[in-house]
């Protein structure tokens, strides 16, 4: 067991390309979506309920980590606290762990809803808003992910 557990951690302390960040990021959040969705649906018997439950966890996380982010902005880029900012690429343009995280778990979701909605509410998940919906997001993250762009 101890060389696995020096394998893990010599892997995660090297550097490592966007795209690896991006493909690790995404089929570990991806994981994480599903068993979250595993468990819940375990308590929501309805299909159309259920194609809600990863969708209700993606606006909480998204929403608290948008607001973070915005709490960091204004209390470390405007000139008094709670102020109109100006526009400063400084400020706007700085991408940091919490939008790379936040990029990431949207995709997550995105992937996970996919793979869910197609086994588990096909009747929910369309192809107009399921899989070219999904896939354009996807798509459009990624690329902004691999351009440092996700601030």
């Amino acid at each position: 067991m101890g060389f696995i557990a020096e394998w893990v951690e010599s892997w995660l302390a090297r550097p490592k390309s966007l795209l690896e960040e991006v493909c690790t990021g995404v089929a570990l959040g991806t994981a994480v979506y599903t068993v979250y969705y595993g468990i819940a649906a375990r308590k929501i018997l309805e299909p159309k309920r259920r194609a809600w439950i990863m969708t209700c966890l993606a606006a909480l996380v998204s929403t608290v980590v948008g607001a973070i982010v915005a709490k960091d902005i204004l209390e470390n880029y405007s000139s008094e606290p709670w102020t109109c900012l100006t526009w400063n690429p400084d400020v706007w343009v700085t991408e940091s762990q919490l939008t790379k995280f936040c990029c990431i778990n949207f995709i997550s979701f995105l992937v996970a809803d996919v793979v869910c909605g197609v086994i588990q509410y096909p009747n929910q998940f369309h192809f107009l808003t399921g899989w070219v919906h999904h896939a354009a997001y996807c798509a459009f993250l990624v690329r902004l992910y691999l351009q440092n762009l996700t601030s």
